[in-house]
């Protein structure tokens, strides 16, 4: 005999990749003291249980007035395959209407594949005192028709790091013949939170701590020129006073 159990989950979020910005369907490893999350089959990590709430799971239609209050949690993912850097992140919990999926995006580790059509940045981010590679600073690539970024990426421990431009054009080649890319002058710039070197080997960043805080005069930074043009790649040492 069949029996159906129903409950309700306290939340939900995906992992998207920072290129394409398509779901992550990879298996990852999601970690998150004392909360029970596991994915479903649309790669979608689903919050089921946390510490206090497990009688919200039976409340299907939530009084205001006992109802817990929305909570942020902390979790860590890292991917097994290296395809991904790892990174923390910060979640909401416990909506009181039907949660909507909360999107952490995950950036691109060297070793990951590229498309042909693509423009790819190999960057490596250096301390221009000593030549040593700056972990987790986290790199931006603008061109001169709008401020906002094109691509968005991060150096892995080493200070190494890979950043991809999609949607780039090509135009009827001069020659009448074929087709020619178009080029597009673009600047990279690279922020470095200083506070990462007193950090123990093991730990992650967060890096929507210096995304959404770009303007903080503690972070050191630095800029490069490049060109972009689909298909192309280009490797930029981009060396940053600290």
């Amino acid at each position: 005999m069949n029996e159906n159990v129903d409950r309700r989950v306290l939340g939900a979020f995906a992992f998207v990749d920072a290129i394409t910005n398509g779901v992550i369907e990879v298996p990852l490893e999601v970690q998150c003291a004392d909360w029970t999350i596991r994915p479903n089959r649309r790669a979608v990590y689903v919050i089921f249980d946390g510490p206090g709430m497990s009688a919200a799971t039976a409340e299907f239609v939530p009084i205001a007035s006992s109802w817990p209050a929305s909570v942020q949690m902390e979790i860590s993912v890292s991917d097994p395959s290296g395809a991904y850097l790892p990174r923390r992140a910060q979640i909401k919990g416990i909506p009181a209407q039907a949660p909507t999926v909360q999107n952490v995006t995950l950036f691109p580790s060297p070793a990951s594949g590229t498309a042909p059509n693509w423009f790819i940045l190999y960057a490596s981010v250096q301390n221009s005192a000593t030549s040593s590679g700056l972990p987790w600073t986290v790199l931006q690539i603008t061109t001169a028709a709008s401020t906002t970024p094109v691509a968005t990426g991060m150096s892995d421990a080493r200070g190494e790091a890979l950043l991809a431009v999609t949607g780039l054009k090509a135009q009827i080649a001069t020659s009448g013949t074929g087709y020619a890319a178009v080029t597009t002058s673009a600047t990279v710039r690279a922020w470095y939170d200083p506070a990462f070197a007193s950090q123990p080997a093991a730990w992650v960043p967060d890096p929507d701590d210096v995304l959404t805080n770009l303007t903080n005069t503690t972070l050191h930074s630095a800029t490069q020129t490049t060109s972009l043009a689909p298909g192309s790649a280009a490797t930029l040492r981009i060396p940053i006073a600290i």
